[in-house]
């Protein structure tokens, strides 16, 4: 069988242990710089290039791609998917990892027990949706929480603290 780990880290940990356990198991694998990969469409025939040459077939892809680099990863694995070849994580299943309140619906719909947890567009509504998880006396942040501009604001229920920015979609998107 022969493997592609799409890493940008072919000396990382988790990347080195990926490629060592497939080798242990006697599989074909090579560790692919994600960042190397020209997409080309054409009506159906998708097809990879790495570093200017045509991808040769793999039977099956890990996908390692990292968070700054989630637009053009997923672009690629969701390349690997239209020619056929079985990827570990689907482009679509990494994108919405990365999507913290996506995430969260996700684990919610299928009755995973998460945190409570509110999302709201308006500073206005900041301190009701604090109140309805329970006040800002979560012991991770102290009565904190970031807000848009990366500053923490203090929320002790003893005095009342600004509202805070809107937050920042997870897409990066403002609002």
């Amino acid at each position: 069988m022969k493997l592609a780990i799409l890493s940008c880290g072919p000396n990382s940990y988790s990347t080195r242990r990926f490629r060592e356990a497939c080798e242990a198991r006697g599989y074909d694998v090579r560790v692919l710089n994600t960042l190397k990969f020209a997409i080309d469409l054409e009506r159906g025939s998708p097809d990879l290039y790495y570093r200017q040459k045509r991808l040769s077939q793999y039977d099956a892809v890990l996908p390692r791609i990292g968070a700054s680099i989630t637009c053009y990863g997923t672009a690629a694995v969701r390349q690997f998917q239209q020619m056929g070849v079985y990827c570990a994580n689907t482009a679509h299943g990494i994108a919405n990892s990365r999507a913290k309140l996506r995430s969260l619906q996700l684990l919610n719909r299928h009755h995973i027990g998460i945190p409570k947890t509110n999302f709201v567009r308006h500073k206005r509504d900041v301190l009701p949706a604090i109140e309805r998880v329970g006040g800002a006396r979560g012991a991770d942040h102290g009565g904190q929480f970031l807000t848009r501009s990366g500053r923490h604001r203090d929320l002790h229920p003893a005095r009342r603290a600004p509202a805070a920015d809107h937050p920042q979609c997870d897409d990066g998107n403002r609002g």
